[in-house]
């Protein structure tokens, strides 16, 4: 019989070739229903024993339930509601496929997590490599034209973004292994970062960096914190980072720096899903219905746009739970990342990480280095389910621990 932690180890290298050349909507369709298929076989062959994560399945049944009311105040489109709109392709069926994804990491991935580590270098391996071929030209797969540098998620900001979320992986083995295989981790972080370069996207780069100071900061926290609550300090710094989204400041940048990062389009982006939210405040328009809505709403600088004049989502997955599930959705789903948060901050503060080898550092850094991501772009089902089930697997660990913690009366 196939084990549970067997199919969670290879849905990441599964996801990476899971493109439809014989269909239009090549990159997201197939592998959305590869996350949800994924969830409901291993929900059928390991149940899961959901009284163990009560808040969980409440945030999640929440969320669901608020997306479904959505549905029917709207009169959604079936399609739409249960696939998502083409090109993105995260619909009911792929969020619940997340979700229970995520139980089941934190169920599987308890004990041993280190071979879903190598998965991911795996993709990201995968990944780089055929960023190189389609670099010199021997892609065998006719892209969309213009598409540009992005492997298979086909977007170069979307491979940029995988490509710093898990430069974590290289970095994390160049200092955990002896002899002359660490430098071997040490060339392929290396060769990520200039891969992150070559692509020319705006989300590689920064979301590298933020990945390595978020390293350093683990690595040396006892040093660099030694009178200070890091959770306290790390908390108001995602709060400060949420909060700087939703100002004028951002508005207000360098000219330059404005037109790299595309800070203008998405302040856009975000002022047009803020006015959609606003006339549908408590239900919002329905998952992946945005697009439906962006005509009535857009301001004549969206308008100037072109062809592109219906944004589909906000570029801040935050913002997007408000606009598409309502209020109820977007505080649960903040509830629901914070409550990951805390745990991670739990174990970094009374876990034993050396005992592990440091893979609770690798796994918190690719859930914050995802969580900075969504706030200023959207994601694609490729990361969020790498980083869903990295942070179901930091739950399963803090669980077990805090069993043991109980039994041994600390």
């Amino acid at each position: 019989m196939l084990k549970p932690s067997v199919l969670l180890n290879s849905l990441p290298i599964m996801l990476f070739f899971s493109i439809s050349t014989f269909a239009t909507n090549v990159t997201t369709l197939l592998r959305s229903c590869l996350v949800a298929m994924t969830a409901f076989i291993l929900l059928a062959i390991d149940p899961l024993d959901l009284k163990k994560y009560k808040f969980l399945v409440i945030l999640f049944s929440g969320i669901v339930s608020c997306f479904i009311i959505s549905f029917v105040i709207n009169e959604q489109n079936y399609s739409n509601f249960l696939i998502g709109t083409y090109g993105r392709n995260e619909g009911i069926l792929a969020l619940v496929g997340l979700y229970l994804l995520f139980l089941q990491s934190a169920k599987n991935y308890a004990n041993s997590v280190k071979k879903f580590i190598m998965s991911l270098y795996i993709l990201l391996g995968l990944s780089f490599a055929y960023g190189v071929i389609q670099k010199i030209n021997l892609d065998p797969i006719n892209w969309e034209k213009g598409a540009g540098l992005g492997a298979t998620v086909g977007n170069p900001n979307y491979y940029g973004a995988l490509l710093g979320i898990l430069s974590i992986i290289p970095l994390w083995y160049a200092y955990n292994t002896k002899g002359r295989n660490k430098y071997l981790h040490q060339i392929m972080y290396a060769l990520i970062f200039i891969q992150t370069m070559v692509i020319g996207g705006s989300q590689g780069y920064v979301i590298f960096a933020f990945s390595l100071a978020l390293f350093f900061t683990l690595k040396f926290k006892e040093k660099i914190f030694i009178r200070y609550n890091m959770l306290l300090i790390l908390l108001l710094g995602f709060t400060l980072s949420l909060l700087l989204t939703l100002t004028n400041i951002i508005a207000n940048l360098a000219p330059s720096l404005n037109s790299y990062l595309q800070v203008g389009s998405r302040w856009e982006h975000w002022m047009l899903s803020i006015r959609i939210w606003k006339e549908h405040f408590l239900f919002g328009v329905g998952i992946e219905n945005m697009s439906n809505f962006s005509g009535e709403f857009r301001n004549q600088a969206v308008r100037n746009w072109g062809q592109y004049t219906l944004p589909d989502k906000s570029h801040n997955v935050f913002i997007d739970y408000f606009v598409t599930g309502g209020l109820f959705a977007g505080i649960l789903w903040m509830a629901f990342v914070f409550f990951v948060f805390y745990r991670i901050f739990f174990l970094i503060k009374n876990f034993d990480i050396k005992k592990e080898g440091e893979v609770v550092h690798v796994l918190s850094i690719i859930w914050s280095a995802w969580i900075f991501q969504l706030l200023f772009s959207p994601s694609h089902i490729v990361l969020d389910t790498f980083a869903m089930m990295s942070g179901g697997a930091l739950i399963g660990i803090s669980e077990k621990f805090m069993r043991e913690r109980k039994v041994h009366g600390k």
